[in-house]
């Protein structure tokens, strides 16, 4: 049976305040351990007639992290350009193609960001899902050891980053895999949020946390194990760099 870890993206100070709050009711009203994608100096070009303040942002990441969802950078200030990428779901993002040293130095000052704000974070969301050789590295250089994002079904390691797949973006039901389900609160309407509560109630203990996530990487047989390196594999002819 399948398991489940649901993600949001694009979360940032001044994002539309209704979209803020109606997520954080959602999530811990239902006790749902999400996945936070959270940009520390958002760039980006998103239309929002009312914003929520940086207190109000910042209160309301903390009473999510308090309460069991994982906090993840979600680049730093998302503001994206076009080149080629590791998994070329996007022809563009934010990180893919920089050198090593800005890769890093822009990694490092989002967790300076979070710091100052009192959120702690291991994981990283990539912008456009776009990442490189060097953006690896850089995770591991400023101790970020989680990324949320690679086409496959189960947690895999790639060069000492463990990556929890992220391959839906709908409510679907598979038959095996950890699945995780990518969602934008800017483009979420009130039929979205019936069908995350009414996953939630049905699929039950079947959504889990980050951490168990990485908890079951830990235990895949080998079996399991194999047949997801053919997967990543496949995928990899059909999409080369």
């Amino acid at each position: 049976m399948a398991k489940y870890i649901i993600r949001f993206d694009d979360f940032f100070v001044g994002m539309e305040r209704r979209n803020l709050a109606r997520v954080a009711e959602v999530l811990l009203a239902h006790s749902i351990p999400a996945i936070i994608g959270v940009v520390p100096a958002w760039e980006d070009h998103m239309p929002v007639t009312d914003p929520a303040g940086p207190e109000e942002f910042w209160d309301t990441i903390r009473e999510l992290q308090r309460h069991g969802c994982e906090i993840a950078l979600h680049g730093y200030c998302h503001k994206l350009f076009r080149h080629k990428n590791l998994l070329q779901v996007n022809p563009y993002g934010e990180f893919a193609g920089l050198e090593f040293g800005e890769q890093k130095s822009r990694l490092q000052k989002g967790l300076d960001v979070f710091a100052a704000s009192g959120i702690t974070a291991r994981m990283f969301m990539p912008p456009a899902h776009s990442f490189d050789a060097n953006t690896i590295r850089a995770l591991r250089e400023v101790g970020i050891p989680l990324l949320t994002d690679g086409k496959s079904f189960y947690p895999f390691m790639r060069d000492g980053v463990l990556f929890l797949p992220q391959i839906s973006s709908s409510f679907r039901v598979f038959p095996w895999g950890l699945i995780t389900i990518c969602l934008h609160p800017q483009w979420m309407r009130d039929e979205t949020y019936a069908s995350l509560i009414a996953f939630r109630r049905s699929r039950g203990d079947s959504i889990v946390s980050v951490q168990q996530g990485v908890d079951s990487f830990h235990s895949l047989d080998a079996t399991r194990r194999g047949a997801d390196h053919v997967v990543r594999h496949l995928y990899r002819l059909t999409h080369s760099l």
